[in-house]
């Protein structure tokens, strides 16, 4: 009941020109381990990207990291992916220069169900939960069939509450062509909901991928990324949630 009444008190200033400082205020205050995610997901793009770089935000809800992608690459492109309406429409007014797609992004095209949790939107996605009532259909796609195939892309980040190994597997020949830096979550409730185990996702990313994991923190610090049974242990422990694919 609490947390209803507070996620009602943040959406009242959506909309309005303190929506983004309410948003973090809140975050702070009781949604503290999204709120230092944000600030290191800020600290990897100020690390990796130029201000020509491309780069991706999959899942951008209100746009929060979006903001600060696009202030990072003033002469680069920007490609957003946003499934629920209301978000998209909000993103489109806000951020003119970005190329939106009102899309869920997975390892195939054509329709699905999403199911939105207006209270909780972080519980919202592809993979339908009983409590969760609204119910509505989306177009899905794939990265490798959206982004053109010359262009090249520097960057991609991933919030899609348990779906990342579908995105990226959707996105493989853009990553194995481009090798851009990724940031993504992996949780074992989100992950479940799609039947996937964190090992699969380590063996997509590094073993077909040949990208290097680590957590966003130990990659900040330039320490030495996981192997596959720490990958799985960290997962399973919750020590982390967050994480970062790179080159070695």
């Amino acid at each position: 009941m609490q947390l209803m009444t507070r996620s009602r008190l943040l959406r009242f200033f959506y909309n309005t020109p303190i929506e983004s400082l309410a948003r973090k205020t809140y975050m702070f205050f009781f949604q503290r381990v999204n709120f230092y995610t944000d600030r290191q997901t800020r600290a990897v793009m100020k690390k990796v990207l130029r201000s020509d770089s491309n780069c991706i935000d999959i899942g951008c809800y209100r746009g929060e990291i979006l903001k600060d992608m696009i202030k990072f690459v003033p002469d680069g492109r920007v490609f957003a992916f946003e499934p629920v309406p209301a978000n998209c429409e909000y993103l489109s007014k806000k951020f003119p220069r970005v190329d939106l797609f009102q899309v869920a992004l997975g390892d195939e095209a054509g329709l699905a169900n999403f199911y939105y949790d207006s209270e909780h939107p972080a519980r919202s996605g592809l993979a339908g939960q009983k409590d969760l009532t609204d119910e509505f259909q989306v177009e899905m796609e794939t990265l490798d069939h959206i982004i053109p195939g010359d262009m090249n892309i520097d960057l991609i980040k991933i919030d899609v509450e348990g779906a990342e190994y579908k995105v990226i597997k959707g996105g493989e020949n853009l990553i194995k062509r481009c090798r851009p830096v990724i940031i993504f979550e992996c949780n074992n409730g989100s992950a479940e909901l799609y039947n996937c185990h964190p090992g699969d996702l380590f063996d997509l990313i590094s073993k077909e991928m040949g990208l290097k994991i680590s957590s966003m923190s130990a990659w900040l610090k330039e320490t030495p990324p996981f192997n596959r049974n720490a990958f799985i242990e960290c997962v399973h422990e919750e020590k982390f949630n967050n994480f970062i694919a790179c080159c070695p």
